[in-house]
Parts: C-alpha cells; structure tokens; sequence
C-alpha cells in the first residue's frame, strides 16, 4: 500500500465518489449556509412556501423550524444541540448570534417608543 492512513484513505475514496457523481465536495459548509438562510427567512416571517420559492429544501425549512420551536431558548452547548438536531454546530452559533441581534433591535424599538 502507499502508506496512507485507513481513515484518510476513506475520506479520499468518499470524496473521490462525490465528485464522480457530481455531488457538492463540500457539505457540510453548504448545508450550514442554507439551514442559517432559511433561519432568516423565518425570523422575517416569511411561510414555508414562501421559504421554498427561494430556494430552500424542504429539510432546511424542518431543521430551522426544530431549532426555532424547540432549541432556540435551550441553554446548552452548540455541540450538544447539534448532537440532537443535525445541525452543524456553526449554524447554530450563527442562529443564535441572528437571535441575540433580533432581541437587541427590538428592545431599542420599544425604548424608543
């Protein structure tokens, strides 16, 4: 054999799958982009259908909505919670990061008011 580790081995032959059948190489940093986009479509009140007419799949709408309803207020670490969702722990950083900015914008709102 050419020296190289089995587990770098396996990467190299999975990557080297995707590319012949011509899936993204990259997918998790894809996948991380469009669960925080269609986050951001939510937060901005927009329906599934509306959320599907710009491009989001149908799995990215049901992850950004799990984390909405049901891990959003959570306090655990994004690690934990991507354990359990599926989301890659930078999206729910940046969901949360989305969350914080929201909450901000609306207390000056009602300060100002």
């Amino acid at each position: 054999m050419l020296g190289i580790e089995k587990y770098v081995a396996k990467k190299m032959a999975a990557l080297y799958e995707n590319w012949t059948l011509g899936l993204p190489l990259g997918g998790k940093g894809q996948s991380h982009t469009r669960v925080v986009f269609a986050f951001s479509m939510l937060l901005e009140g927009l329906n599934t259908d509306e959320m599907r007419i710009r491009g989001c799949t149908e799995h990215e709408i049901n992850l950004s909505r799990t984390y909405m309803t049901h891990y959003s207020k959570m306090d655990a670490l994004p690690v934990s919670i991507s354990k359990m969702t599926g989301i890659v722990p930078s999206a729910i950083k940046s969901m949360r990061k989305m969350i914080r900015e929201r909450e901000k914008e609306q207390f000056l709102m009602a300060v100002v008011r």
